[in-house]
This record gives C-alpha cells, sequence and structure tokens, in this order.
C-alpha cells in the first residue's frame, strides 16, 4: 500500500502504510480477541492444574502400593464424584429450608433489625433505606431466583469441566510433561523439572491447607451461630466456609450477613457473633495457617491481599482462588530462573524472612528536612 508522496506544502499528506505492517496489526487484533474468549477458559485450565497436582501426590502412593495408574485414577474420580454428591445431598436440604423460611420471615426480621437500630443516626438512615430490599417483592424475588438457578446451574458446569480435566491431567499429565519438556533447551531442562517439582509441593500445600481451613471455618461458624439461635445459620456457616478462600477479604464479606442476622435476636448477641468471627479469624490467621500450611506459602498480608484484589477483578472469586499459589510459586521461578539476573545476593536476601523495622539506635543521626 504505496503511493508516492506529494511534495506541495498545500497538497494532501500521504501516510504510507506497508501490507505487511496491516498484516501484523490484524494478526494481533485477532490474536488479542481470541486471548479474551479463551480466558475463560484458560482459567479453568489453570483451576484444574491445581486440582490434578494436588490430588497427584494420592494417585503416586497408590502406585507404589501396586495400583495400577489407570485404576488409582479411576478411584480418584468415583471418589470425587461421591463426595460431591454426598456434599449437595448434605447442604442443599438445609440450606433450602432455612432460605426459604428466611424469605417467609423477612417482615419480622426488618422489624427486629429496625428496633434493635438507634433512633437516629447512620445506622438507622441505612436501615431505612434498605427497608424496601428487605421486604419480598414476588416479581423481583422470580428474576432473583432465575438468576440465581443460571449462575448455579453454570457454576455446577464449569465444576463439572475442572473435575473431567483434573482427572484427565492425572491420567495423562506426566506424558503430556514428558512430550512437552523436549521443546525446550537441553541445559534448561534440569531447572525445569526442579520448577516444576517444587511448585507441585506449593500447590499440594495451598489446596489441602485451604480444605482443612474451610471445613473447619464451616463447622465453627456452624456451631457458633446455631448456640446463638441466629436465623439461617447453616447458610451463614456455608457462606463463611466458601469465602475463607478469600483471605483478609472473606472474613469482612461474610461477618456482615452473620452481624445483621443476629441483630434481629438482641444487640449482645450481634456482639457475640463479631466477636468469636473476629477470634477464630485471629486464631486461623496465626496458629491453624501457620500449621497447615507450613513454610510453603510464606507471605506478607499486603501481598495476599493486593493478589486476591488483582485476581479478583481479572476473573472474579476464581481467580482470586488461583493466584495465590501463583504467587507463591515467584520465590522458587526466582531462585531457579532468575538467580544469574538478578543476582545472588538479592535471591538470598529475598529468602530471609523479612525483619521488622528497628528505631534508630542511641547516638544515630536523623535524617532531617530542609527548614
Amino acid at each position: 500500500m504505496t503511493s508516492k508522496p506529494h511534495h506541495d506544502g498545500d497538497g494532501p499528506v500521504e501516510l504510507h502504510v506497508p501490507w505487511t505492517t496491516i498484516i501484523k496489526l490484524l494478526v494481533a487484533i485477532l490474536l488479542v480477541f481470541i486471548a479474551i474468549r479463551l480466558f475463560p477458559f484458560a482459567l479453568i485450565l489453570l483451576l484444574s492444574v491445581l486440582m490434578a497436582v494436588s490430588l497427584f501426590p494420592v494417585v503416586r502412593m497408590m502406585r507404589d502400593r501396586g495400583v495400577s495408574h489407570g485404576i488409582a485414577v479411576s478411584i480418584i474420580g468415583v471418589a470425587l464424584c461421591a463426595m460431591i454428591v454426598a456434599l449437595l445431598w448434605l447442604i442443599i436440604p438445609p440450606m433450602v429450608t432455612e432460605g426459604t423460611a428466611l424469605v417467609k420471615s423477612m417482615p419480622e426480621i426488618r422489624e427486629r433489625l429496625r428496633a434493635s437500630m438507634p433512633q437516629e443516626g447512620l445506622l438507622r438512615l441505612i436501615t431505612d433505606q434498605s427497608e424496601s430490599s428487605l421486604v419480598p417483592d414476588t416479581s423481583a424475588m422470580v428474576k432473583q431466583t432465575v438468576s440465581i438457578g443460571r449462575t448455579a446451574l453454570g457454576g455446577v458446569v464449569e465444576v463439572g469441566l475442572i473435575l473431567a480435566i483434573s482427572v484427565y491431567l492425572l491420567l495423562d499429565g506426566e506424558r503430556t510433561y514428558a512430550w512437552l519438556l523436549p521443546y525446550l533447551p537441553r541445559k534448561h531442562r534440569g531447572k525445569m523439572h526442579e520448577t516444576a517439582n517444587e511448585i507441585s509441593g506449593v500447590i499440594f500445600a495451598y489446596m489441602s491447607g485451604q480444605f482443612i481451613t474451610s471445613a473447619l471455618c464451616t463447622v465453627y461458624t456452624a456451631v457458633l451461630l446455631t448456640i446463638l439461635d441466629v436465623p439461617a445459620a447453616f447458610i451463614l456457616a456455608v457462606l463463611a466456609g466458601l469465602l475463607d478462600v478469600l483471605p483478609v477479604l472473606g472474613f469482612f464479606i461474610s461477618i456482615i450477613p452473620a452481624i445483621l442476622l443476629a441483630l434481629t435476636v438482641s444487640p449482645s448477641t450481634a456482639l457475640m457473633v463479631a466477636a468469636f468471627y473476629v477470634f477464630y479469624n485471629l486464631i486461623e490467621n496465626y496458629l491453624i495457617v501457620p500449621k497447615v500450611y507450613g513454610n510453603r506459602l510464606r507471605m506478607s498480608t499486603l501481598t495476599v491481599l493486593l493478589a486476591v484484589l488483582v485476581g479478583g477483578l481479572l476473573a472474579g472469586i476464581p481467580g482470586a482462588i488461583a493466584v495465590l499459589p501463583v504467587v507463591a510459586s515467584y520465590p522458587i521461578v526466582e531462585r531457579i530462573w532468575l538467580k544469574e539476573f538478578l543476582g545472588r545476593e538479592v535471591v538470598a536476601e529475598h529468602a530471609k524472612d523479612p525483619e521488622p523495622p528497628q528505631s534508630t539506635p542511641p547516638g544515630a543521626v536523623e535524617p532531617s528536612l530542609p527548614g
């Protein structure tokens, strides 16, 4: 796409764009479009890899005891399906019962909530403004039910895809990895093998640890809210367990509805719920998590918060879940692949536990600002 330029100052200015540039631009646009369209599948694939890596030690243990690889994977697949069916059978009926009772008692809950609030102030204003949302509206409820049903159906389909892909990865993952490894230069294959082994340990620690902490959170919340006679205790417990996968943010999201429903019982009950929620959050962060995860996932609270926010903005809750083991794997990549580029001293300093800032020693001169 070329033509001779006009040399006349008053004539039009022609822009010369080669056909190769146009083709490259179109190809780039096409690749971006394909990447955007495939992003949900890439996220599903990432979650499948996380699950497959977390289950692979079980396959290896069964193989060491004489069970063939195919039979071991089949046993795990059947066990996963049975576990999911059992969980749904245990969770769905009480959730439906409590949800129906909660909807029917919304007017009463609204009145109790208004009675427990002060007559003036911000809390009263928020209660008055949200009053209409607590009154059941038939048409709105039908629309919300359809929307929730579609979301739930989509979630079930995605979970099914993740499980299916995970089983296939367990079945053929090692052969696929061995087939892809020769694409790397021979000098990098040892690094890749070391990276894969160490990252698999991080992923296993994260997935198994998260399952344990979520289960403990669900049981603790269910027992607490049942003892305090808070409405929809089972629903709130399941919500707390699911949101436990979101560090920092999940706690604040789960505590708000618990406190609001506890207010319908009494203000003292709401205070007790808040206190016991905070107590468990502290116990989980400073006692349970270090014991469960060990030294595999050493990340600061700021790093976790930023990672969760970025993952959530990019891909919602699944992205926030998947981003943590990815971020936790960075020190491994830095130590194995970036040591020569960053320098051994930098990698060695990053491997140490960060020390809190210390006060200025006696006799030291602090820097002063001009003026």
